[in-house]
């Protein structure tokens, strides 16, 4: 929500606020200890979109249909309102798309035993179906 820091930033104020160091807001952190998190770009995820997919998904790690014609990204950018800069925000287009508000969200599995994983680079086309 809106309180603490976050609430009293002038730029929020704007449609399309400035673009911010990552080092302005001191104590910005989040309860996991990441900095700036939203409202830079909505992300590229690896899963396929269908808006009815979560209602029957399962609960734990859900990984998308196995097919489809549009690719999902989550959270919204700089350009943005308040309630679609949510990281769990989740939308569909083709694949193709290219915008300026948009990257990649990098994510791998994680094993349920809490050890520490080296990460492995993984390579996903967005474009492969």
């Amino acid at each position: 929500g809106l309180s603490g820091p976050v609430r009293d930033r002038p730029e929020r104020l704007l449609l399309y606020p400035p673009i911010i160091s990552v080092d302005k807001y001191d104590n910005s952190m989040s309860p996991y200890g990441l900095f700036q998190m939203s409202g830079n770009v909505a992300e590229w995820v690896a899963d396929w979109y269908d808006l009815k997919y979560y209602a029957t998904a399962p609960d734990k790690n859900p990984k998308g249909p196995e097919k489809g014609t549009q690719r999902s990204f989550r959270g919204g950018g700089w350009i943005d309102s308040s309630p679609s800069v949510r990281a769990a925000q989740r939308n569909g287009t083709d694949p193709n798309t290219k915008m300026n508000w948009m990257g990649f969200r990098c994510a791998r599995d994680v094993k349920d035993s809490g050890e520490s994983q080296e990460a492995k680079p993984h390579r996903t086309s967005l474009r492969e179906p």
